[in-house]
C-alpha cells in the first residue's frame, strides 16, 4: 500500500508551530498568523514536491513582497 502521510502531517504542523512560535517574540499577533500561514504552506510545498526548491521559492517571493512591494503601496 502507499505510505502513510500522517508522519509528514504531523512534522508540517510541529515546523510550522515552531516557526510562528519564534516570531511571537516580536509581539505581533498578526505576524504570528502569517508565520503560522506561510509555515503550514511552506512545509506543505515541501512534502507535496518532496525538494526544498518550491519552499525557497514561495519565501522568497513573500520577502520580496513583503520587503519591497508593500512598502511602495
Amino acid at each position: 500500500g502507499a505510505p502513510s502521510r500522517r508522519p509528514a502531517v504531523a512534522w508540517l504542523l510541529a515546523a510550522a508551530a515552531l516557526y510562528a512560535a519564534a516570531s511571537a517574540t516580536l509581539g505581533s499577533g498578526l505576524l504570528v498568523l502569517c508565520a503560522l500561514a506561510c509555515g503550514v504552506l511552506w512545509g506543505a510545498l515541501r512534502v507535496v514536491t518532496r525538494s526544498v526548491v518550491a519552499p525557497i521559492v514561495a519565501h522568497l517571493v513573500w520577502d520580496l513582497a513583503v520587503l519591497i512591494a508593500w512598502p511602495l503601496a
